[in-house]
């Protein structure tokens, strides 16, 4: 979360205003980094993010996340109004729901997360642009 924060700060400086692409792009970085740091421990990491979970760091940090997307959201012009909350909390949502996916899932290859998640990342974004 630390790192997805560190990202949006980045948001709105040299590179031009926020844009869908480049939060997907962001995105896409961050699952094939979890990806890389997390192939041959897939359980570890598994056992970890329902840990926390539990403990209620996951949801902490989710809240910081989602709070941080939805500020950087919120500065994209878009054809229709979209709450950037709602916008954040399903991209967020569809980030987490792959990863646990392709964490659960033995039979899956490492580019199965990184196509699989960019595949759903622009069906959503598709929708909200």
């Amino acid at each position: 979360m630390a790192k997805l924060k560190r990202n949006l700060a980045a948001f709105g400086t040299a590179e031009g205003p926020p844009t869908f692409a480049r939060i997907l792009e962001m995105v896409l970085a961050l699952s094939a980094e979890n990806a890389r740091i997390s192939q041959q421990s897939k359980k570890l990491l598994l056992e970890s993010l329902f840990r926390q979970t539990s403990q209620g760091l996951l949801l902490s940090a989710r809240e910081q996340a989602i709070e941080a997307l939805a500020e950087v959201i919120g500065r994209i012009p878009r054809r229709a109004p979209n709450d950037p909350t709602a916008v954040a909390e399903t991209l967020f949502s569809v980030y987490i729901g792959t990863m646990l996916e392709w964490l659960m899932r033995e039979d899956v290859p490492q580019e199965w997360l990184q196509e699989t998640m960019r595949e759903r990342l622009l069906l959503l974004l598709e929708g909200v642009a």
